[in-house]
């Protein structure tokens, strides 16, 4: 069964590309132990998302964009709780700049001391990512955070929304990416 850590290494291994890290480097960039990393990957390969090449985790796109798409919201919903202060994620990130007309409804964020913005709390996919975010800058791995805690929403049009951007994201053609 793959942890929520699991699913941060592999939006991490889709951000970087096909600039792969040592396990040790993935690690220390997710804030996470080479143990938690190694197992990870063992169950991302075993749940068919990953292959290895030499050594080197592949990401299957394919199989990604249907596990995402289709399952991840009934496997790991979106929880909310107290307003706080944090890191904005889902619609309220960069990523959706111009894509949503935000009313009053206060935005979801990741709750963290050094967060910029004032909303609701999410549950991150762990409790050590606001603190790798803040670390270890990269805007695609924040991108693809992001979206992915709106494909757990029940919002239809936050999905739809997000649908389209992942799909972009994984194929690597998102035009702000960092190249």
């Amino acid at each position: 069964m793959l942890s929520t850590r699991d699913i941060a290494i592999l939006l991490k291994l889709i951000a970087l590309g096909e600039n792969n890290l040592t396990q040790v480097k993935l690690a220390v960039s997710l804030c996470l132990s080479q143990s938690e990393v190694s197992a990870g990957l063992a169950r991302l390969e075993k749940s068919s998302l990953i292959h290895r090449l030499n050594a080197t985790p592949v990401v299957i796109k394919k199989a990604c964009e249907e596990f995402f798409l289709h399952g991840f919201r009934y496997v790991y919903p979106l929880e909310k709780g107290d307003f706080t202060i944090g890191i904005p994620t889902s619609y309220a990130a960069p990523v959706f700049a111009g894509k949503f007309l935000n009313g009053d409804d206060p935005i979801p964020v990741w709750a963290c001391a050094y967060g910029t913005a004032k909303g609701i709390a999410v549950e991150p996919l762990y409790p050590n990512l606001p603190m790798a975010l803040h670390e270890y800058p990269n805007e695609q791995f924040y991108a693809l955070l992001a979206v992915v805690d709106s494909l757990r929403q029940n919002k239809v049009r936050d999905r739809a929304i997000a649908s389209e951007l992942f799909v972009t994201l994984l194929r690597g053609n998102y035009a702000n990416s960092p190249a």
